[in-house]
This record gives C-alpha cells, structure tokens and sequence, in this order.
C-alpha cells in the first residue's frame, strides 16, 4: 500500500531534476559562442602554475599539450563536458608549456655572490636616467679579452653617479663591483630577479670609473632616439619635457619622484608609460586624419573603401611608434592589441569585441608568457575587458537612450558615458593596484575623467604632431602643444593628490585572493545572461579570505634584512635601516602603515640602547641586538631575540631565537603567530632557474 506514495514522490523528484537538467542544459547551450573566450584564461593558469612551482619541472612535461591532443582524439565522441574539461586542460598545458620553453630559452644564470670590483669591457646597450646620475645596461662583458665565466651571455645594470655618459653601442672599458640582483623588497612583492631574468639581467653595480673605447660606433636607433630626447628637452623644458619624452620615446628615467608619486595618489600613473591607451589614441588619430584626406578626393572616395585603405598607413605608423618608444613588452602588447583591431576592420568584423581581445591576449601570453606577471598587463587587459562586456550589457539601453532623448539630453549622455567606462575601468583594475602598490586612488575615476580627454585630445595629438613634422623640422609645434597639455595635466594631479583621503593604504593580501578575484571578475564578463552571478561566490570567498587573514608579526625585506614591527594604531617600526630608505618605505607600504618610525626613535614602543631594541609584545618583550655582548642580558628574560650574528651559545630564556644572517638568507619573509610560536613564511623558490645557485656552488662562482 506504500507503493504508490512512494512511486508519486520519485516521480516528482525524477520531474524535479529533470527539469533542472534541462533549464541547466538551456543554460549551457546558451554560452556556446562563448566557450573561446575561457582560451586566453587557460593559458594564463597554466603559465601561472609553472610560475608557481617551487622547483623548475622536468623536461618531460613539454608533453603536456601532445597528450592532450591525444586524450581529446580518443574521446571526440564523448559528452560534451568531458571534451570541453579536455580542452580546457590542454590549454593549460599549451600555457604552461610556453612558460617552460620560454625559460629554458632563456640562458642567463644571475650571480650568486659579489664580485670585487675589476676593469671590464663590455656593450653599452641602454642608457637611463635616474634620481642619483644615470644607469647603463652593458651586454658582451669581458674581462682581460676573455668571457667573464658568471656573467656569460647575460647583461649587467651598472649605476653611473657622474662623469661622460657614453652612447648607446659603444665600446666601454668600466671598472665596477658586481652584486646579485636583489630579492624582493617584501613577501609576495614584485620579484625583480624573475622579471630580469627574462630581461637577460643577470647583476647589477656600481661604476667607479668608465673610458669609451676609441672607435666606437653608436647604434643608429638609439642615437637617433637620444637625439629626439634633447630636442624635445630644448622645446618643452621641465618636467612636462620629461613626460613629453615619456610619451614620445618610452624613456621615463627623468621623471622626478614626486610627480611620480603625485600621479599614483590621483591615479594617473598609467598615461606615464606608453600603454594601449597611447597606441589607441595614436590609431584612431592617424585613421581619422587619413580617412578625413582619402575623402577630399572624390576619386578615391566614391570607388574605394577608404576606411580600409586607412589602415594599412596606420598599422605602419604605429608599428614604427612602438619602435620608436623602445617595443618593450608593455609596447609590444599595446601594438598587437592594435594590430587585431585593425585587422578586424580589413574582415569586415566588429573592432572591440571580447573576442579581438581574446585573440590579442592569446598572442601575447604565447609569445611573452613572463608578460601574465606584469602589472600593465594585468590591468590594461583588465580594464578592456571588463569596457567591453560592460558595455555589451548596456550598449543597447544607451542606443535607445540616445535615439529617443539624444537632443535634449545629449550632452548628459556623453558625460553620463564617460563617467561610466571611468567607473568601469577604475574599478576593474583597482585590485591589481592594491595587490602591487597596496594603495587605491580615491579619487581616480574623477581625475581620469578629467585626463583622458586632455590626453586625447592635445597631449597625444601633440605627440603625432611632433612626428609627422619631424622630417621638416618643425616638430617644435607639436612638442610645445603636447607640453601645454602635460603642464594641465600635473595640474591636475597635483590637484587631486593634495586632497584629504586620496591615496587610502590597502595592506598586502594573498596571491589566493587576487586569484579569486580575477576568476570572479572572468566569470562576470565573459559568460552571458544569469549565469553571471556566479562570480558572486569566488568574490566573496575572496574578501571573506583577506578578512580573516592574520596579521603579521614581523615582516622582514630588503637585501640587509629589514625588519618591520607593525603596531595596532597603524604605526610600523623600522629596524635595521632608516624609515626613509626604499625596503622601509615598500615594507610600510605592505602593512597600510599610517606612519614609518625609527625603532627607538620619537613614539616608539620599544626602549633602545647601542647594543640593540627591546620592543613590548603580549607575549614579552622581543629583543633586536645589534652586538653580540648583549646576548647574554637578553638570553635571561625575554621572549623571543633576533640577533645581529649566530647565536653559538645556550640561550634557554626566549621562546625563539633567530639570527639575522638567517633571516637575510631567507627574505623576504612573513612571521605569524601560530599558536603562540613564530612560524616563518618564505617566499623565495631556491630551485628556479631565475635564482642564483645553490651554496655549494659558491667556490666554483668565486674562481
């Protein structure tokens, strides 16, 4: 008799998933166009997970995509979400494989110790400005007519503090110290030994004394380039010359600290360095005037398609602006991104669509993996996608909008738009601004709404001005206008930064988090319809992570072991180095620290003397010595000691003991409080080829 109860309630279950099956099967179908658009998202895991491991794979993993293409011939019949998890994964082994080769092509090995200083001959292949004097990159160095054994193929980044500033090509005999390239100056920070390993750096040091051999004969380019540099200095001088450089040639080594810093707090710093906006703005100039010339001719324009005619010159154009502006990677996937445009309008295809930028992005994480680490990467692909998808959703409101009220509220339009895609782009890219330079713009979508059109409409237009009157040689024209634009730009900045609450400090959070982040935010543009809410879980997941993330105790960075004890009212302090040094500042910069003290100075909780630092804990005191005669004091009764040498002796009093010779060995590094002990959290991999060697191999380096 319980039969049919039962039957009645499987029936409504077995209806029930049926249903969900079919309206989840409906769901599916529905994203089937944009399925490709996940590509440029596979590769990128796969090339963060090489990036991730903590030692290099084996050669046999170059198999990876072999076998995916295996797996997905001998499962071409299966369901549809096998052959879709099957091509996701071979995606990321393309992506991972790719970061694989390029780092086996990659020959340079950084040094593993200093070198004293000695006489070298070498390449001068770049020349740039800093705040102290002038920095060389030098290739083929040599010693005594003779490879020098731990520099090899790679490149050295030599200091120059005065003296003649040889050209780019020539022949330099320098005498110089050469060091290692320096960690990072925080945990998780920006890894300087990854990014120029790629780079081919493989040291850096000082020059003591430079002679340019006799003979020498500078590269064409690179002179030709230094040569636009003074005579943009002569036209615009200042700062607005050296951003006007910036522009023009890519060489921001003279811009001065605090304009950088003013440009950061207002949120500015991107139209500093030649990005997609500086290659668009160059395009869409150079379009329109050409298109605007074809139709005077009523010949050409009444026969031939004369937008398409257009592109050919500018995709020439800017190719030739991206030389000029040094093609470095941030250049190079600016150009490529402008090159798919321009190709989509020779195919009659959509221009800005996601599957442009997908193909743009498939490109660039091919062809430069190391470029899914930079943070102009990040953000420029960031903010274009999430304009495009963004204005997928309401290009068509706006349309209407337009059509019914385009001439009583036009103007509102246009502003309400541009207000928009600043809104959408600021808050796009605003997570990678806090993960890399732990700061938020406050005001960033006002100060952007006003500096776009500045920028496009007199500082780039002066730029291509400046060029195209270069062969007649009056390109002044364009440089001076270019230059008023830049002097209302600083204005501005200036403006914006100096106001109460501009740059809000942001602490530094996981990897984990930004991950989830940007998976959440994939999620939001590329899928379609309401499957679009789903990127609520991963963000959530993502702020309820950092939430809950324990403060550090200590952080240690820097090469010489810079220690950072934050406090509870947002002060840190500083020992081991001065709280204006560089590790200081990155340090406080990682902690939101509201100010950056001296250990012992004026307002600090910890009591010194000239053998070290007592600072108070709720533990007890945690003791920094500075001599090794303080060990016994402090071996009797404080909690925890970091000492200045290796502690031979028996110290039973602290609950832990570390030696900063240690600590430099291991930094950066992030101390928490597991349990009421210290667990030290390294973030270096010792076993990539980016690292130096191994200790053992310290006697081999040294001959």
């Amino acid at each position: 008799m319980r039969t049919a109860p039962i039957q009645l309630l499987w029936g409504h279950w077995l209806a029930h998933w049926i249903g969900i099956r079919q309206g989840l099967a409906g769901l599916w179908a529905a994203q089937a166009d944009r399925f490709g658009l996940w590509v440029p998202g596979c590769l990128g895991l796969g090339i963060g997970l090489f990036f991730a491991l903590p030692r290099d794979p084996p050669l046999w993993a170059l198999a990876g995509p072999g076998v995916g293409l295996l797996a997905l011939f001998l499962t071409r019949r299966a369901e549809t979400w096998v052959i879709l998890s099957l091509r996701a994964a071979f995606f990321v082994s393309c992506g991972f494989v790719s970061a694989q080769c390029q780092s086996l092509l990659t020959a340079p090995v950084g040094l593993a110790w200093p070198l004293p200083a000695q006489w070298y001959e070498a390449d001068v292949v770049a020349v740039g400005r800093t705040d102290a004097g002038h920095r060389l990159t030098l290739a083929k160095v040599t010693r005594a007519g003779a490879a020098v054994p731990q520099v090899g193929a790679g490149r050295v980044r030599l200091s120059l503090r005065s003296g003649e500033v040889p050209p780019i090509g020539a022949r330099v005999r320098v005498r110089a110290v050469l060091n290692p390239v320096p960690p990072p100056l925080v945990p998780g920070g920006f890894d300087s030994r990854l990014a120029q390993y790629f780079q081919g750096i493989v040291g850096h040091g000082s020059i003591y004394a430079l002679e340019v051999q006799a003979g020498a004969t500078p590269a064409r380019l690179a002179e030709w380039r230094q040569a636009l540099a003074a005579r943009i200095r002569q036209t615009v001088p200042g700062v607005a010359g050296e951003i006007t450089i910036a522009l023009a040639i890519g060489d921001q080594s003279g811009i001065a600290a605090p304009v950088r810093a003013a440009m950061r707090d207002s949120g500015l710093t991107h139209i500093l360095s030649i990005s997609g906006l500086h290659i668009g703005l160059v395009a869409a100039l150079v379009m329109v005037v050409i298109r605007r010339g074809l139709a005077l001719a009523p010949a050409i324009a009444l026969r031939l398609d004369t937008k398409k005619l257009a592109v050919w010159p500018t995709a020439l154009l800017v190719l030739l602006y991206g030389v000029l502006a040094g093609w470095d990677v941030p250049v190079q996937r600016s150009v490529i991104m402008t090159g798919v445009v321009l190709l989509a309008i020779l195919l009659d295809r959509t221009p800005l669509t996601l599957r442009t930028v997908a193909v743009a992005a498939v490109l660039v994480l091919l062809g430069s993996p190391e470029a899914l680490l930079n943070p102009g990467f990040q953000m420029s692909f960031a903010a274009v996608v999430a304009l495009i998808a963004g204005y997928e959703g309401i290009g068509p409101w706006l349309s209407n909008l337009r059509a019914a009220y385009g001439g009583v509220l036009g103007p509102v339009i246009t502003v309400g738009s541009a207000l928009l895609t600043s809104l959408v782009a600021t808050l796009a890219t605003a997570p990678f601004t806090a993960f890399h330079f732990h700061a938020i713009a406050l005001y960033g979508i006002l100060a952007n709404l006003l500096a776009i059109p500045l920028t496009g409409l007199i500082i780039m237009p002066g730029v291509v001005l400046g060029f195209l009157l270069l062969p007649f040689g009056a390109d002044g024209w364009g440089w001076a206008l270019a230059g008023w634009g830049i002097e209302g730009l600083m204005g501005l900045a200036a403006l914006i930064a100096a106001l109460p609450g501009a740059s809000i400090p942001v602490p530094a959070f996981s990897e984990t988090v930004l991950l989830l982040i940007v998976g959440a935010g994939l999620w939001a543009c590329l899928w379609s319809g309401r499957l679009r809410w789903g990127a609520l879980t991963p963000f959530g997941l993502a702020l309820g992570l950092a939430a809950l993330a324990p403060k550090p105790l200590l952080l240690v960075g820097g090469t010489e072991a810079t220690l950072a004890m934050p406090r509870a009212d947002g002060v840190v302090e500083i020992f081991g180095a001065t709280p204006q040094s560089l590790p200081a500042r990155a340090l406080g910069a990682s902690l939101a620290a509201k100010s950056i003290i001296a250990m012992g100075g004026e307002g600090s909780l910890a009591t010194c003397d000239p053998w070290g630092c007592r600072f108070p804990t709720a533990y007890g005191p945690l003791a920094f010595t500075r001599h090794p005669a303080a060990l016994a004091h402090d071996c009797r009764d404080v909690w925890g000691l970091i000492a200045s040498a290796p502690v031979r002796t028996p110290c039973p009093a602290p609950t832990w003991v570390q030696s900063r010779t240690q600590l430099k060995r291991l930094s950066p590094l992030r101390i928490e409080l597991v349990d009421g002990k210290p667990l030290l959290s390294p973030t270096r991999h010792t076993g990539r080829r980016w690292m130096p060697p191994a200790p053992e191999r310290r006697a081999v380096a040294a001959q």
